[in-house]
């Protein structure tokens, strides 16, 4: 009787240890995990243009969508997106680094709150230049995006 019990006893821990171990195979990689907190709508919170705070009156509706299939869309981005619309990837497999765009791509860096519901983009702008002149299109400098989770849908 006393044989059984303890092979009762190894038995039912064996069966605990095997249904506690998890499979690395469904580990998210730190890409897969950044990717899955980017994916989906985010509006603006502050915009930082050099330490100074430019939210209102450019940025004051600013919001972007990140889907899925690497695209983007944004509403009333300018002057520092100068596309509505674009693709995104990370950069050398990087999920700390973001490239945006089409034509005119911004490379920024990313974080994102404990909680995922506030993402951070940090990057340089440097303006394009028109003409002789002197004059550029767009707002040079250092930018930080302070941007929330949102539920509005855009397309």
């Amino acid at each position: 009787m006393k044989l059984r019990n303890v092979a009762l006893i190894i038995w039912s821990l064996s069966a605990f240890i095997f249904i506690q171990c998890d499979s690395d195979d469904d580990d998210l990689s730190p890409v897969e995990v950044a990717r899955a907190q980017l994916i989906g709508t985010w509006e603006v919170d502050q915009v930082l243009l050099n330490g100074f705070d430019v939210t209102n009156p450019s940025y004051t509706d600013f919001v972007i969508l990140f889907r899925p299939d690497g695209s983007y869309f944004a509403l009333d981005a300018n002057p520092v997106f100068t596309e509505s619309g674009g693709f995104w990837q990370f950069i050398n497999n990087d999920p700390e680094r973001l490239e945006i765009g089409a034509e005119e791509v911004i490379e920024s860096t990313v974080t994102f709150s404990e909680d995922s519901n506030v993402l951070t983009l940090s990057f340089t702008a440097v303006g394009e230049e028109i003409g002789a002149s002197g004059r550029t299109k767009g707002l040079e400098g250092e930018y930080e995006f302070r941007l929330l989770r949102s539920d509005q849908q855009i397309e």
